[in-house]
């Protein structure tokens, strides 16, 4: 039986996404906004390649539809992730996926003296990722990834698809 290495590291990082809502009964909203994430991994788990991961992700978009602008969606998840990861050399590509929770908060503009409508759902989350990173030092690693996001929570009550494509840069310390 081979004995594989376990390595333990901790990422952070930030970038774009752009959001997609369709919701049940209405025209369908696009928008950008920033989005961040902060996970921890476990690298070489029965195999050099297997990584798992603990992950938060925050996206945030300003969404236009045709009859309201300025719609604020911000999503904070929490995702367990499975990747096929190089995990020897420098240069480290991967590609994986996770499932968790999304929670989604929404707040719509109102006539132009009234506060804002919010609403706040939460519900399953799964996402599909690729990127690479590079170790900068033995310890320390930067990099570029990928991502769709989807979720389907159910807001001011019509069911929603919430999808995200994002583009985040990481820098990451293996212990």
């Amino acid at each position: 039986m081979q004995v594989y290495a376990v390595d333990v590291r901790i990422e952070g990082g930030g970038g774009w996404a752009v959001g997609y809502v369709d919701a049940k009964g209405f025209d369908e909203g696009w928008g950008g906004g920033p989005s961040a994430n902060a996970g921890i991994w476990i690298d070489k788990l029965f195999t050099d390649n297997l990584s798992l991961g603990l992950q938060y992700l925050y996206l945030s978009n300003t969404l236009s539809f045709s009859d309201v602008n300025d719609q604020h969606t911000r999503i904070n998840a929490g995702m367990f992730n499975a990747a096929w990861r190089l995990n020897n050399g420098v240069v480290h590509p991967y590609v994986g996926a996770g499932i968790g929770f999304g929670v989604t908060n929404v707040s719509l503009p109102t006539e132009e003296d009234a506060p804002n409508e919010h609403d706040t759902a939460t519900d399953v989350a799964g996402q599909v990722f690729f990127g690479f990173d590079y170790d900068i030092l033995d310890n320390i690693y930067a990099g570029v990834n990928g991502r769709w996001f989807i979720t389907d929570p159910e807001l001011f009550g019509f069911d929603e698809t919430v999808h995200q494509v994002a583009l985040m840069g990481t820098i990451g310390y293996k212990f």
